[in-house]
């Protein structure tokens, strides 16, 4: 979710947001100040992009650093809508953190896999071939970035 000019002004007059070299910093106080869909996370305003977690900020710092092409958000369509028994049911989708589509490869910033997650990466599992990388924490990021970009190097030298 990207804010207009007129949202980041009104922040930054709250004190909520803090302009700084790379956008604006800032916690965006919600009702519950968590973010319901990630366990133990706070939804965080960050170069003017409304992050779910601080793990998914440093991932985007990290791929932004080393310039890595990727995709925020990308949908995927999990389950088509469908009618059963004169009940409609609405299609099932997730949205993957980052794509990277250079490496054909999405990566899903996870503290903690929760059941709904599971299901969710069986049924992506099902219909898609597109390589799902899990972080669970800040030290992983270079770790498992770095990783990636070896495999492709040796494959780039075949």
């Amino acid at each position: 979710m990207e804010l207009t000019s007129k949202q980041l002004k009104e922040l930054v007059d709250k004190g909520q947001l803090v302009p700084s070299k790379r956008g604006y910093r800032g916690v965006i106080p919600l009702p519950t100040e968590t973010n319901k869909k990630v366990r133990n996370a706070k939804k965080t305003l960050h170069c003017g992009i409304l992050f779910d977690s601080l793990l998914e900020i440093a991932i985007f710092d990290y791929l932004n650093f080393h310039e890595i092409k990727f995709e925020r958000q990308k949908k995927y369509v999990l389950l088509e809508k469908f009618e059963r028994h004169g009940k409609k049911y609405r299609e099932m989708t997730w949205s993957a953190d980052f794509y990277l589509p250079d490496y054909d490869i999405i990566i899903e910033g996870k503290g903690f896999e929760t059941d709904r997650y599971k299901i969710v990466k069986k049924l992506f599992a099902y219909k898609y071939e597109t390589k799902v990388i899990i972080i669970k924490n800040k030290k992983e990021i270079s770790i498992k970035l770095n990783e990636i970009e070896a495999k492709i190097e040796i494959l780039n030298d075949k």
